[in-house]
């Protein structure tokens, strides 16, 4: 977001296969969608970068990913 927090989908890139992700495929995960919470740790207040290392640990191979619509993230950080 604009305080360099959380991570907003921008776009969907397809898989080296040429197929598409499991998370796009799932469909209830939209461009402009933002990822709150992984592993249950809220992304709010944690800079971009430290949200990316979490999502690449190789250490936990299962993540549970948490996503929300833009209204209401910013609606959650303004109240």
């Amino acid at each position: 977001d604009a305080n360099g927090c959380a991570m907003i989908i921008h776009a969907w890139e397809r898989l080296p296969n040429g197929r598409i992700g499991l998370v796009q495929k799932h469909g209830g995960v939209r461009v402009g969608d933002v990822l709150f919470a992984i592993n249950g740790s809220q992304l709010d207040k944690v800079p971009f970068k430290d949200a990316l290392k979490m999502l690449r640990d190789g250490n936990q191979l299962r993540k549970v990913l948490r996503f929300m619509a833009p209204q209401e993230y910013y609606e959650r950080r303004e109240g």
